[in-house]
């Protein structure tokens, strides 16, 4: 069955707003043994003559690193980069803000406080901790000490534009309450369909886990359907009171910050434009001062605009168009890759590639958020290999990943869990296949990859 996609704040993929739910039918399958047909099929599809890296992953899923370990309060990780001796770094929210401390085996060596809720980190080249939250841009010495903070340099562009903000609210509001009636359907129909695969389910052995998973969307999407008709299903007009408050949300959500990355040199973040939809990436001095604009219309989804940079230039994942971009230090292009496919040639699912990461030679990764699925490309856009696939929960959301320095372990954020999958090199054989516990619980995924 494939439904149509829909955002519950816009029909656009390109929103700047928060957005409620996105329903995708074939991602909520849990079913696998009914896709045997199709799985072969997208074998052979998957199939590039030319390239044989397409069915030899190079690593496979070896182990899980739970950020809310043993003795740890719970916590939610809302982001994660990896430093230069290989320890991991997740940015959380819940009882702290903070930033967990995890050497390359998962072990918890210690917490940095932060006077933000983490939106974004990474680490710059000197080994500086850079992290982006509420507006705020903030450098971290090697220990958590605060170097430098700083407001992020869109947040004055987003007040100058309050007026614009304004206007897309209303007209925004309007669009979703006219949609009303066809998004609701939607969901009845994607809900009907979930309840008939646990009908499917009842009678079978060892289907708990996916009878609770199925339960669990089914709440979830019940909860998006009582939202939306709360929001938008009055025909009262908007007061100005109602108008203000949403425009006050719309400003902190174009305020998030979804990436921040830096060359050495100057440090780049990527967030919603101002006003209208789409993305921009900033340009700053190492202080992050001096800001400016070199990149804007770029296409996301679901909050997410992934840039990473380096010597060889600024790139980003430009989710919603399946393509990564390559530009220079001043934003000018210099080349892109990518199309929409589900074989290894292209980036499948809702909105992909939606993570990037950096390797040895200057390879660039990249992560594909409902199949967990990793490649590995030179800075050209060549595909060098496929990784190979975590088992993450699916979704449209951010993957971020992370390679250690001999390229040997790649790092995948499942921020559903709460965990980091951890992938191994596989040795001595490469074509070894995916671990069995990866195959198993994506069902069906893998197969349909052509990398099981």
């Amino acid at each position: 069955m494939s439904l149509s996609l829909f955002l519950a704040q816009s029909a656009t993929a390109e929103e700047s707003k928060p957005v409620t739910v996105l329903i995708e039918a074939d991602v909520v399958t849990i079913d696998g043994d009914a896709s045997d047909d199709a799985a072969e099929e997208a074998k052979e599809e998957s199939k590039d003559d030319s390239d044989p890296t397409g069915e030899q992953p190079t690593h496979k899923q070896s182990a899980l690193i739970n950020i809310n370990a043993d003795g740890l309060s719970q916590a939610s990780v809302q982001c994660f980069c990896l430093m230069g001796d290989d320890q991991l770094l997740a940015g959380c929210t819940g009882n702290a803000n903070e930033i967990r401390v995890f050497d390359a085996e998962g072990k918890f060596l210690k917490s940095i406080e932060l006077p933000v809720a983490p939106e974004a980190i990474n680490v710059a080249k000197d080994g500086t901790i850079l992290v982006a939250g509420e507006g705020e841009l903030i450098r971290l010495s090697k220990d958590g000490e605060i170097v430098t903070k700083a407001e992020s340099p869109h947040a004055a562009a987003i007040r100058e534009a309050k007026k614009q903000v304004r206007e897309q609210t209303i007209e925004q509001h309007k669009q979703q309450a006219d949609m009303l009636p066809q998004m609701l359907e939607t969901y009845d129909t994607a809900i009907k369909a979930l309840k008939d695969q646990i009908d499917g389910l009842k009678d079978q052995e060892n289907a708990d886990e996916q009878l609770a998973t199925l339960e669990e969307t089914i709440k979830s999407y019940e909860s998006a359907k009582e939202q939306m008709k709360k929001e938008y299903g009055t025909a009262e007009e908007l007061t100005e009171e109602k108008i203000e408050e949403m425009v006050q949300a719309a400003i902190q959500y174009k305020l998030k910050v979804a990436s921040i990355s830096s060359d050495g040199d100057a440090v780049y973040v990527a967030c919603g434009m101002p006003a209208g939809y789409g993305y921009a990436v900033w340009k700053l001095n190492p202080d992050f001062a001096e800001g400016k604009e070199i990149v804007s219309g770029l296409s996301g989804c679901c909050g997410q605009m992934d840039v990473q940079a380096n010597a060889d230039g600024v790139f980003v994942a430009e989710n919603s168009r399946k393509r990564v971009r390559r530009f220079d230090a001043e934003g000018k292009s210099i080349c892109d890759w990518g199309k929409a496919s589900e074989g290894v040639e292209g980036f499948g699912s809702c909105c992909n590639p939606m993570n990037l990461a950096f390797g040895t030679n200057g390879a660039v990764y990249t992560a594909e958020d409902t199949t967990g699925r990793i490649k590995r490309y030179s800075n050209d856009g060549k595909l060098l290999s496929v990784v190979g696939a975590a088992d993450v929960v699916p979704g449209c959301k951010k993957v971020s990943i992370g390679v250690d320095s001999t390229g040997d372990r790649v790092y995948m954020l499942d921020i559903t869990k709460n965990n980091v999958a951890v992938l191994t090199r596989v040795l001595p054989d490469p074509k070894e296949p995916l671990a069995d516990a990866v195959s198993a619980k994506s069902g069906g995924i893998l197969s349909l990859l052509g990398l099981e």
